[in-house]
């Protein structure tokens, strides 16, 4: 994760995966892009505390479909949790989502 340290209690980070071409027709392209939202923490339980905060984003982020070029958002799936670092504590968690929308072009 960039920029965070083993001492962070917890990092949340906000990338992009893949970006592919659905569809196209005269004037528009229907594109999904892949959303990824990776939580890092090294608390007791770091799952638990994983899931609370996806809990906490996932209306936020199923929320954006209110913008006028996006038509869906789904949550996909979360890898299976990334353990390491401070004695075996410190957990990584990705969250994913798939972000359909419309371009013109």
């Amino acid at each position: 994760m960039d920029g965070a340290d083993i001492d962070d209690d917890d990092v949340i980070k906000v990338h992009r995966g893949k970006d592919i071409l659905l569809s196209e027709s005269t004037g528009w392209r229907n594109r999904e892009l892949q959303l990824c939202i990776s939580v890092a923490t090294s608390k007791v339980l770091a799952e638990d505390v994983a899931e609370n905060f996806f809990v906490q984003f996932d209306p936020v982020v199923k929320a954006s479909d209110d913008f006028p070029d996006v038509v869906s958002v789904e949550e996909s799936s979360a890898d299976e949790p990334i353990y390491g670092g401070a004695n075996g504590r410190a957990c990584l968690v990705t969250f994913r989502y798939s972000v359909t929308y419309q371009v013109k072009g």
